[in-house]
């Protein structure tokens, strides 16, 4: 009985990981997208804009 379950039990913790990882995702997309309408104020992203100009002032000379 045992051995015939647990094809069920498998799909199910299969669909549930799934459903977790849905999740999540979604929770990091709401999240990031958050972020991003608040980080132009943030060290972060002066720091990240900071970067961004010696490496275009080197591709370009």
């Amino acid at each position: 009985m045992f051995l015939e379950s647990s094809g069920q039990n498998e799909s199910n913790l299969q669909g549930e990981i799934w459903r977790v990882f849905l999740f999540l995702l979604i929770l990091f997309l709401m999240v990031e997208s958050w972020l991003m309408m608040t980080g132009p104020s943030t060290t972060a992203q002066q720091g990240f804009g900071r970067k961004a100009q010696p490496i275009s002032g080197g591709v370009s000379s």
